[in-house]
């Protein structure tokens, strides 16, 4: 370990440090096994790449796990940030217990997002760029624009065109808007 800015932060992420995590990776790796070893995957089914067949036991599996595993998530939620004494930052941002410092990333999450990390981690930082700045918070939009199973929901027919679309077809809403036109759009 470095006190040293320029050097590159040592990362240990802690994989398999308790009990419980190893006993459920050694299960879910058994599981895979038993799921793919079955018919209906005959004709998907190449050879085993990892782990081989003759890792068994609980401590082959272990071990191979030890060796193999790596995060397929972005790391978040290590600076937890909430109204409890025991979170890291306060829902401002900044490190409780020091003075002039903010965590602005991902690390602040409570939880682990379903989806990606992208959206949620700029909105963090435009979130802590305001209270950094003592500006208020800003109000709640309605998008005028989303995509769902390939239909536009859009204001009116010139904004659809704004987003490049040639052509323009009304379609049946579920759910009506009184004030949202529902389009598909097409490039044709």
């Amino acid at each position: 370990m470095s006190g040293s800015i320029v050097d590159n932060p040592l990362t240990h992420f802690n994989y398999l440090a308790a009990v419980s995590d190893q006993r459920q990776m050694i299960e879910a790796a058994r599981k895979v096994r038993e799921l793919v070893g079955q018919s209906a995957f005959d004709e998907f089914r190449g050879r085993a790449m990892t782990p081989v067949a003759n890792v068994q036991s609980h401590h082959e599996i272990l071990a191979w796990l030890r060796g193999s595993i790596e995060t397929d998530y972005h790391p978040c939620g290590t600076c937890r940030m909430d109204n409890d004494p025991l979170a890291v930052v306060d829902v401002e941002m900044k490190v409780r217990g020091l003075e002039g410092l903010r965590v602005v990333d991902a690390s602040v999450l409570p939880k682990i997002v379903s989806g990606n990390l992208n959206a949620p981690t700029q909105m963090i930082g435009e979130r802590a760029a305001d209270f950094i700045r003592g500006r208020p918070q800003m109000k709640p939009e309605t998008a005028r624009f989303n995509f769902r199973a390939g239909y536009g929901v859009f204001g009116n027919t010139h904004s659809c065109r704004s987003y490049g679309f040639a052509k323009l077809t009304r379609v049946k809403q579920r759910n009506p808007s009184p004030d949202l036109k529902q389009l598909h759009c097409s490039t044709r």
